[in-house]
């Protein structure tokens, strides 16, 4: 809530509220005088929004004056200052990150916050003149005066109800229906109802003004939030927070099933699409309050609970892991001597990424594997049919080039997995090896919920769908954009739940968010969360490419053709991010799935169960995700583009040769759709990429930017001549579109 009609008083420089019956005792002498002020506006109960807070108003004097001193400061009206009947306000200090006056400071004798760049330092209650030794420097956001338009409003209602008294009076005369011997009996008398008729007309002109004026008074408080709120700055740039918002829609409205979102240093939110299509019938809209799997960004919880947990028993991060385990995990001095930090910051030593199910066998396993020293395995990517996991995973002797003191850094979800066994066991788990794997799990989730959503008022938070209440028909599947074919329910994930599997709202984790945004130690103490911030410990990145504050997390999971994804992040100044979809991101005609094969260049399709022969041996290898448009997207550009059922590369169609195939013979391209590539014209579109080229001798289309050569079917190199220069859009993940809706509302502070 934003609260205006604060203001400066003259003669004793404070701030006081001039929306009381009375102005209040001013210690320079007589009541406050606020002629010469403008109008602050002040955040009013609201714990999410970062700053300093427990300031309250004087019921006797009417100043600001802070209340988490020992003493409440002498007050002119007589004794202390009373705050009964005050809510809580927060105050920004610079460079907190607010638009506004800075100052304004504290007064360390009657607890005051006094304007400090007058000629005057103002007379103080405690006696003097104000000391503001100790303080910071505050910043309060000037806005516009809207009680001129709330004294029309109520102007205009007292002569609204002028009126309506004139046409009652009228109406009421005892002449005004005429009598059985008058002209027209039981009708309204001629010049009465003119009358009446006229001050009707005045009424409805009055109405309308009062309308007019309450929409401008509207947008005037409007404005207030937004001057408080909106607009968050550093030192050299601000960020409209509603421009972000802007931002994200542009993105993904139209281009996904669902989505919901929530940014600022307030606890706001948006959504747009579905969480169920129709395809799902009933179809449900995506709301922030709803809940869906939001994979990796699982990894900032349990890190959450970890440091909570181990704080709370005296063991420290830099503890080893052994002796935390159930009594016949027999474990390898090498995986024995791993830190609980190198766990939660992937400098484990633990080279396998883990994209394999991590129920409690599967994690034992892995932990109770020998380690063969001699073996110098590198960190590799997700487990798939083309990149098996390695057969000696972990290898603690890989140290960081950086800094030789730690292990290389290497993401893996095995370090987070092993945690629902770690902290049930620390807690004092009482084993049952009967059922240990489910009550370990149970135990996991409910210390989860104990150390991380409860103390931030998130209640219910579960690894597993609801299971009563709106949300138990309605948390969110994913879909293939545009939702068309039926959803993936992801089910009860409770347990693999560790590195991924936590069933979160957007409402809940910028709960916990803003917990952290603050500072505000329900969950984390500040030299936890500064320590959590500096490895980092559960996050993904501190800063993006170009070294601005992005402390982030992202997650995906993929099933079934479908996806889900999410980021949540800490913006610069405090900005808190939170972003959730339940599809890819698409539209109307792409297709997405097309990868680039890194040994010949060209463009291949990976969705079916065969990668394709590639030229330059075996099957192809493929990275990224790019969309290709049919010609139903509606997209201009060459059409005839086709797909080889043989080989899954893109070639064209319209040459009088098919070209040469690696699957053998000619390309085949039965059962393909007809896709259409634009060409480069001018700028690129955001998330496009371009040289991709037409290669003459094999047909096919491939990627003429890389620093790898190419390997063409018919022979040697590709051969580019007379190619176009074509553009393939790439897909792109909740982080990215969180990211650069933020950057992108980036401007220069004024």
């Amino acid at each position: 809530m934003i609260q205006d009609n604060w203001r400066w008083c003259k003669k004793c420089q404070v701030l006081a509220f001039a929306g009381s019956a009375t102005l209040g005792p001013c210690p320079a002498g007589g009541e406050h005088n606020h002629s010469g002020s403008g109008d602050y506006a002040l955040v009013l109960n609201d714990p999410a929004v970062p700053g300093q807070d427990n300031w309250r108003w004087c019921s006797k004097c009417q100043a600001l004056s802070f209340a988490g001193n020992p003493s409440l400061g002498k007050c002119k009206a007589g004794g202390v200052h009373n705050h009964t009947g005050s809510g809580n306000y927060v105050l920004w200090r610079e460079p907190d990150g607010t638009v506004g006056q800075d100052n304004w400071r504290w007064c360390n004798k009657c607890q005051v916050l006094a304007f400090t760049g007058s000629s005057n330092s103002g007379a103080c209650g405690a006696g003097g003149m104000h000391d503001h030794s100790g303080s910071g420097d505050y910043v309060l956001a000037h806005v516009t005066d809207c009680n001129p338009l709330l004294q029309q409003i109520n102007s205009l209602k007292q002569h609204a109800t002028s009126l309506q008294k004139q046409i009652t009076d009228i109406q009421s005369e005892p002449g005004y229906t005429q009598g059985p011997h008058d002209p027209h009996p039981g009708k309204p008398d001629p010049e009465s109802l003119a009358e009446v008729k006229e001050l009707e007309s005045q009424l409805g002109t009055v109405n309308k003004q009062v309308a007019m004026k309450t929409s401008e008074y509207d947008a005037c408080q409007s404005a207030h939030t937004k001057a408080v709120l909106d607009v968050v700055c550093d030192n050299t740039q601000c960020v409209s927070i509603s421009d972000v918002y802007a931002n994200i829609a542009a993105r993904l409205n139209g281009k996904v099933v669902g989505y919901a979102c929530s940014v600022g240093r307030s606890l706001t939110y948006k959504a747009h699409g579905y969480a169920r299509t129709s395809a799902n019938a009933p179809a449900q809209n995506f709301l922030s309050s709803t809940k869906m799997p939001v994979a990796s960004v699982s990894k900032v919880v349990t890190a959450l609970a970890a440091i909570r947990v181990l704080a709370k028993h005296g063991i420290s991060l830099d503890s080893p892991i052994s002796g935390h385990f159930p009594s016949d995990w027999t474990l390898d001095p090498s995986v024995a001597a791993i830190t609980f930090r190198e766990l939660l910051s992937h400098r484990s030593g633990i080279k396998a990424y883990g994209n394999v199910p991590q129920d409690y066998e599967s994690v034992k396993e892995f932990f109770t594997q020998k380690v063969d020293l001699t073996k110098n395995t590198q960190c590799t990517g997700p487990e798939g049919p083309n990149q098996p996991a390695p057969a000696d995973p972990i290898n603690p002797n890989l140290m960081d080039p950086s800094n030789p003191k730690l292990k290389k850094n290497c993401y893996s979800n095995w370090n987070f997995a092993v945690f629902r066994i770690l902290l049930p066991m620390i807690d004092g788990f009482v084993d049952d090896s009967a059922n240990r794997a489910a009550k370990l799990a149970a135990a996991y989730v409910k210390l989860v919920q104990t150390n991380v959503f409860e103390p931030v008022g998130a209640i219910g938070v579960d690894c597993k769908p609801p299971t009563s209440g709106p949300q138990s028909s309605a948390y969110a599947f994913s879909y293939k954009f545009p939702g068309s074919s039926s959803g993936h329910d992801w089910g009860d994930d409770t347990l693999i739940a560790g590195a991924a599997g936590w069933y979160l709202s957007v409402e809940d984790i910028a709960e916990v968010l803003a917990s952290l945004n603050k500072n505000d130690g329900r969950i984390l103490t500040s030299a936890q969360l500064q320590d959590m911030q500096t490895m980092p410990l559960g996050w993904d990145t501190l800063t993006d490419a170009t070294g601005y504050r992005w402390v982030q997390k992202n997650g995906g999971w993929s099933a079934a053709g479908t996806t889900i994804g999410s980021s949540i992040a800490l913006f610069g100044p405090g900005v808190l991010g939170v972003l959730f979809i339940n599809s890819d991101r698409s539209g109307p005609g792409l297709q997405n799935n097309w990868q680039l094969c890194t040994k010949c260049q060209a463009l291949v399709f990976a969705g079916n169960p065969s990668f394709g022969n590639c030229p330059a041996g075996g099957l192809h290898t493929g990275t990224g995700n790019y969309l290709v448009p049919t010609n139903a997207s509606g997209i201009i550009g060459q059409d005839n583009w086709r797909w080889c059922n043989k080989c899954q590369v893109l070639s064209f169609a319209g040459s009088p040769s098919l070209g040469p195939c690696p699957g053998g013979g000619q390309h085949d391209h039965s059962g393909s759709a007809d896709y259409v590539l634009p060409k480069k014209t001018a700028a690129l579109p955001e998330y496009s990429q371009d040289k991709w080229k037409w290669c003459k001798k094999c047909q096919v289309l491939a990627f003429a930017g890389s620093s790898s050569a190419s390997v063409c079917r018919a022979g040697g190199a590709h051969d580019y001549t007379a190619s176009g220069d074509y553009v393939l859009e790439y897909a792109v993940g909740a982080d990215t579109i969180l990211h650069d809706a933020y950057m992108k509302a980036l401007k220069p502070h004024p």
